[in-house]
C-alpha cells in the first residue's frame, strides 16, 4: 500500500537535531509514512540511534562515500515510494502530532501540486521575530521569479508536493539551491499557502551549513548558474527584485 506521505531526513553528525526531526515525524497520527533517513554522518551515533527504535516505517541509509549536503537530499528523493513528500532537514521539526493529517486534508480538499507552509525560526529555546505578510507571500509563490530576491518560503521543509511531481534540486548551487528548486516546482503546478502549519527551523547551532558558506561570493556563483539555467534571471535582476520585495513588505499589511 502506498503511504501518504514520503519524509526525506538528511543528516549530518548531529544526533541531538536528528532526535527531534526523526521524534517529530514518528508521533504524526492519521496518516500512513515513510521516513526515509539519509545519513552522511562521518561517525554512527545517529545510525546506532535509529536502529534503536525498532521502527518499521524507517528507511535508513548510512552513505558511503559521504554525498555532500546536496549530493544526500537527492539521494533521498530518489527513494520516495510515497504519495507527497517532504525534505525535511535535520535541524527542523514538525510542529504538533497532526500537523501531517492537516496537510493530508488541505492538499485533498484543494487538488494542490504543493502546499506551503509556515516556518518559525528558533534561535536556541527562543523564536525570531519573523514579520512577513501572508498576502504578498501568497502572490509570491504564484511568482516565483520573486523568491531569487528574497526566500519567502524558508526551508524546504515548508514545501510539501506530489512525488510524482518531484524534482532534483541542483548540486553546483550553494546559497540558492532551494530557492532554485522553488522556482521548478512551483512554476506549473497547482499551489496551495497553508499558514496555521508550522514548521521549526534551528538557527545559529553548531554545523549549520550556512556558518560555513561566504555568503556574498556563494550568492554571486549561483546567480551566474542561475542566468545559464534559467534565460532572463540575472544577478542585477534578482537584486531589483529583493529592493521591490523589501519595499513594499514595509508598506504591505497582513
Amino acid at each position: 500500500m502506498t503511504p501518504n506521505f514520503s519524509i526525506i531526513i538528511p543528516t549530518y553528525n548531529h544526533l541531538a537535531l536528528a532526535q527531534r526531526a526523526i521524534d517529530s515525524v514518528r508521533s504524526q497520527e492519521g496518516v500512513s509514512m515513510e521516513i526515509i533517513v539519509c545519513d552522511d554522518s562521518t561517525d554512527n551515533r545517529i545510525e546506532q540511534y535509529v536502529m534503536g527504535l525498532h521502527d518499521d516505517r524507517i528507511n535508513y541509509h548510512h552513505n558511503r562515500p559521504q554525498l555532500g549536503a546536496v549530493g544526500n537530499w537527492n539521494e533521498g528523493l530518489g527513494k520516495v515510494t510515497g504519495t507527497y513528500g517532504i525534505v525535511l532537514h535535520h535541524d527542523e521539526a514538525l510542529v504538533g502530532n497532526n500537523y501531517l493529517a492537516q496537510l493530508l486534508h488541505v492538499i485533498r480538499q484543494t487538488n494542490a501540486d504543493i502546499a506551503v507552509s509556515e516556518v518559525h525560526v528558533m534561535i536556541g529555546e527562543k523564536r525570531k521575530k519573523r514579520h512577513f505578510p501572508s498576502r504578498l507571500k501568497r502572490w509570491m509563490l504564484h511568482h516565483p521569479t520573486t523568491l531569487f530576491g528574497l526566500n519567502a518560503i524558508g526551508p524546504c521543509a515548508c514545501v510539501a508536493f506530489r512525488c510524482d511531481k518531484r524534482q532534483a534540486f541542483h548540486e553546483p548551487l550553494q546559497w540558492l539551491v532551494d530557492v532554485e528548486w522553488y522556482y521548478r516546482m512551483l512554476r506549473a503546478s497547482a499551489i496551495v499557502y497553508y499558514p496555521t502549519l508550522i514548521v521549526e527551523s534551528a538557527h545559529d547551532h553548531e554545523g549549520q551549513i550556512s556558518r560555513s558558506i561566504h555568503i556574498y561570493q556563494a550568492w554571486q556563483h549561483d546567480a551566474k548558474i542561475i542566468g545559464t539555467m534559467h534565460k532572463g534571471i540575472s544577478l542585477r535582476l534578482m537584486l531589483a527584485i529583493g529592493k521591490t520585495i523589501m519595499t513594499v513588505k514595509q508598506q504591505f499589511g497582513r
